[in-house]
């Protein structure tokens, strides 16, 4: 998102700006999982189903279930295999990224504390350095010895 808004701030558009870009983004997204439903629901698909795969995938959501085949609603019914295909190529990677997420936020967490316990070390011993420093100048009482 930062980087989004830096590209942006460039370009002279300011963080309404940054804002506006993203409500007609999610508009058009929501308009296109609409459209994908009605199309989903013309060609025998699960409407549902592709109201979200359109949510996640965007345009490229509708583009797929524009170039898919209807399904037959005779006797034997087809199954969505696209669908099901799609959503794994969601859940997947989705997955993978939620879990390393989460192992990094831990492992981030383990090293911002190891670094703090050697900053606290490392000030202390610069106090003890500067004490001992101290303790060992001479004072003007030592000088006429």
């Amino acid at each position: 998102m930062d980087a989004i808004e830096v590209i942006l701030s460039l370009l002279g558009v300011g963080a309404a700006g940054v804002y506006l870009i993203w409500a007609i983004f999610a508009a058009f997204n929501i308009l296109w999982a609409i459209f994908s439903a009605i199309l989903a629901r013309r060609r025998g698909r699960n409407a549902w189903n592709w109201f979200f795969l359109t949510c996640f995938y965007g345009i490229f959501g509708l583009l797929f279930l524009a170039c898919s085949k209807t399904i037959n609603q005779g006797e034997y019914r087809e199954s969505d295999t696209l669908a099901k295909v799609l959503w794994w190529v969601f859940l997947i990677p989705t997955t993978i990224i939620v879990t390393l997420s989460i192992i990094i936020s831990i492992e981030k967490r383990k090293d911002d504390e190891l670094t703090r316990k050697v900053l606290e070390d490392m000030k202390q011993e610069e106090q003890m350095y500067h004490r001992d420093r101290n303790d060992n100048i001479p004072t003007f009482d030592d000088w006429d010895r």
